[in-house]
């Protein structure tokens, strides 16, 4: 984890998260409030790591009612919706 890593936030989760997969990614800060909620696998280390990707091939999907709240969560941060929400901050 560098300067870049902490700052940074990859789009593409909501994509997945949008299609009720499974994510598993590396302890980003960004995403530790989708961790917090249990929307996806986040994992501080190497092992870890490994441990969450069998974690979520094996029972990602299972979960009916994971799979909406990942596509809930994934939807709200679409293009369309942050655009009509900036669009309410410019306007007043």
């Amino acid at each position: 984890m560098n300067i870049w890593g902490h700052a940074a936030y990859p789009v593409k989760v909501n994509q997945y998260l949008a299609a009720g997969k499974p994510v598993v990614t590396t302890a980003l800060e960004s995403l530790r409030y989708l961790h917090d909620r249990n929307l996806i696998y986040w994992s501080k280390d190497t092992k870890q790591f490994v441990q969450n990707i069998t974690r979520a091939v094996s029972d990602g999907m299972k979960n009916k009612k994971l799979v909406k709240a990942r596509i809930k969560e994934g939807l709200s941060n679409d293009w369309s919706v942050r655009i009509k929400d900036f669009t309410k901050i410019l306007n007043g």
